[in-house]
């Protein structure tokens, strides 16, 4: 079976452009257990590593099906953790419409995610990963998101990334800490690129572009010509 590598390279950069585009619409967030979610920004990535939530590790490497399995039985029990993570994310907690003392909105948003989250526990999981993977899914692969992760590092990778667009931009710190994820990657690339400009930025569509390529010829390898060529959905391989 031929496969046109063109048509597959173009469905992959229109939903890079289309993902982009959405960046600088100022749309609602996705709804989750009864809650808008805000905008995934800088402040919302530091308060999931604040606490140590287990959906940023979910969220930062290939999805595994047996882990993804497993994951209603384990927030089943450990419940906390995903209310925590609805909280943090939520336009509540960031722009609370309810000026009562915090403890009082906390309580009362716990119950609210406990009654909704109960019946369909499996699709609020699958919605805070995607949601939190897509803000991640234009992220350039010299990004600082994984600086942390090194033996001594200087500061934490929120602080490289407000260090790269101050200096860049000149905003202020409130300001980048306030953008939406998708446009900062955006801005970093552009930064990368002037600092740069014979030099080759990788984008999300070349590395899809390259799994695909690599499916394709594990696939000949096997000579399984019994099954058909895998097609890809191009908006899993983005935001994978």
């Amino acid at each position: 079976m031929a496969i046109n590598y063109d048509v597959i390279l173009q469905e992959f950069l229109a939903l890079e452009r289309e993902q982009r585009e959405l960046a600088f619409i100022a749309a609602p967030g996705p709804v989750v257990a009864g809650q808008r979610l805000a905008p995934f920004t800088l402040r919302q990535w530091s308060l999931l590593q604040l606490v140590d939530s287990p959906f940023l590790s979910l969220c930062a490497s290939e999805p595994d099906p047996e882990i993804t399995e497993l994951l209603p039985a384990y927030f089943r029990i450990r419940q906390d953790l995903l209310v925590q993570a609805l909280w943090l994310l939520s336009e509540e907690y960031h722009r609370p419409s309810d000026k009562r003392p915090v403890g009082y909105r906390q309580a009362r948003f716990i119950r609210q995610c406990a009654e909704a989250i109960r019946p369909d526990l499996k699709e609020v999981i699958a919605s805070v990963i995607r949601y939190i993977t897509s803000a991640f899914a234009d992220a350039p692969p010299s990004s600082p998101r994984d600086s942390s992760e090194s033996v001594n590092p200087l500061a934490a990778a929120e602080a490289y990334i407000v260090h790269r667009l101050a200096a860049g931009y000149h905003w202020s710190e409130s300001a980048i800490l306030a953008l939406p994820l998708p446009r900062v990657w955006q801005y970093l690339r552009l930064l990368e690129q002037a600092a740069d400009p014979d030099r080759h930025i990788v984008q999300g569509s070349d590395v899809a572009r390259g799994r695909y390529t690599e499916q394709y010829r594990d696939h000949i390898r096997r000579y399984d010509y019994t099954q058909s060529i895998p097609q890809l959905d191009p908006s899993l391989v983005l935001l994978n």
